[in-house]
């Protein structure tokens, strides 16, 4: 099965590191998922938030051709258990590989670690 990625305090770059290199930049963007509350006419007269949806996009370098491994599809990042989408290579030099990684979560899933 694949290992768990830990991502660590660093002095240097975006002050995250992935265990097998370092973090280029993340962004993380928060979304609440709402239903619409219509009148009795039927035009909305408010919006009920019941979620959110957290999306996460980190790039990060690491030595080698060797893409970043999960345990069950997931990611720990920021203390947050994250649902990876994906993983893409974006180019290699010098044997230092950049990778792109997309995950999302919401309120209560996946369960924080």
């Amino acid at each position: 099965m694949a290992t768990t990625p830990t991502f660590t305090t660093s002095i240097r770059g975006v002050s995250k590191t992935y265990s097998n290199g370092s973090i280029e930049d993340y962004t993380i963007t928060e979304s609440p998922i709402a239903e619409a509350v219509p009148d009795q006419y039927g035009a909305i007269a408010t919006e009920m938030v019941y979620d959110h949806k957290t999306d996460l996009s980190v790039t990060m370098h690491a030595a080698g051709s060797t893409a970043p491994t999960f345990t069950g599809d997931t990611v720990t990042f920021d203390s947050k258990t994250w649902q990876v989408d994906s993983v893409a290579e974006a180019g290699s030099y010098q044997n230092v590989t950049r990778w792109t990684v997309t995950a999302h979560r919401y309120d209560n899933f996946p369960a924080s670690v």
